[in-house]
């Protein structure tokens, strides 16, 4: 299953990602992926590194479907209707 995520502030997305990456989900996050690239400092972030991070979400969640893994793709408010058609497409 995949499932992609969208909503305010403390609408409970994390709460939920928690849950189920305990069942055994692999969670997307972008926030996290740039944490992960530079060391938990977010603060680095680069719009020149953005292919990048791409390259590391879409090479988790090829990988992660491939073992058969259920997906959460986590997005908070920064959803937009193009950036859907990405995962849904």
């Amino acid at each position: 299953m995949i499932e992609l995520l969208c909503g305010t502030i403390a609408s409970g997305k994390s709460s939920y990602c928690k849950q189920r990456a305990k069942a055994g989900a692999i969670i997307i996050n972008d926030d996290s992926i740039v944490e992960a690239l530079h060391a938990g400092n977010y603060k680095l972030y680069s719009k020149e590194l953005k292919p990048l991070y791409k390259a590391v979400e879409t090479q988790i969640f090829l990988s992660a479907v491939a073992l058969g893994r259920d997906v959460i793709i986590d997005r908070g408010l920064s959803l937009t209707k193009s950036s859907r058609k990405r995962w849904i497409g």
